[in-house]
């Protein structure tokens, strides 16, 4: 899917005209504003949501404003999102909101990102300069995913090329729709000129 499309969203200025994200109150005016897009969309869509001017963040915040737009982008295959943080702080209140979203019976116990990965959750997260994508990948999954970071553009058959040798071709091409159905690349083109495209092309230099 190439998401020609794309939107960009400050929380704070362009939703809540509030410098403190916290309570459920707040998330409702958050999720209401992104369902409101969400609805209206018709075309592949790359959202770009900044919650980095919020000070402090909290999950319950979280857990109002992005937990039904989460599940929604999750099942819908022409909106994608990029979540952009400051501080790993910001990034686990992020994440346990959403778990406590998508399953009222979670309770933090440990790690907040292997909770979530335990879910069989997947997001893309930018703390900083890069994209964490968080998910449970496969051992060929991370190997192509990598590959076309680092290339940031390559074609389908030459990603085959590279890893021909150790993977097998049939392999290669499911591990490719898996990486694209997570939204962790990004596509053009027909099946035998298929352009993969790296999401870190995204990126946008908040500061």
């Amino acid at each position: 899917m190439n998401y020609l499309h794309e939107i960009e969203i400050n929380v704070i200025k362009d939703i809540i005209l509030y410098p403190m994200a916290l309570g459920p109150r707040l998330g409702e005016e958050v999720d209401s504003f992104l369902t409101n897009i969400i609805g209206e969309n018709e075309k592949p869509l790359l959202v770009q949501l900044n919650i980095r001017d919020t000070n402090p963040i909290e999950y319950l915040f979280t857990k109002k404003a992005f937990g039904n737009t989460f599940t929604k982008i999750n099942s819908d295959s022409d909106i994608d999102i990029i979540y952009y943080v400051q501080s790993d702080y910001q990034k686990w209140n992020l994440l346990k909101g959403i778990l406590q979203s998508t399953n009222p019976e979670y309770s933090h116990k440990g790690c907040i990102e292997k909770e979530f990965l335990s879910e069989n959750l997947h997001i893309k997260i930018c703390n900083g300069s890069k994209i964490d994508f968080l998910a449970s990948l496969s051992e060929y999954e991370k190997k192509v995913l990598d590959e076309i970071n680092s290339k940031e553009e390559i074609r389908t058959y030459d990603i085959v090329e590279v890893f021909k040798s150790e993977i097998e071709i049939h392999e290669i091409t499911s591990t490719i729709e898996k990486l694209k159905q997570k939204k962790f690349i990004h596509s053009s083109g027909d099946k035998t000129s298929e352009l993969l495209i790296s999401v870190n092309k995204k990126i946008k230099n908040y500061v």
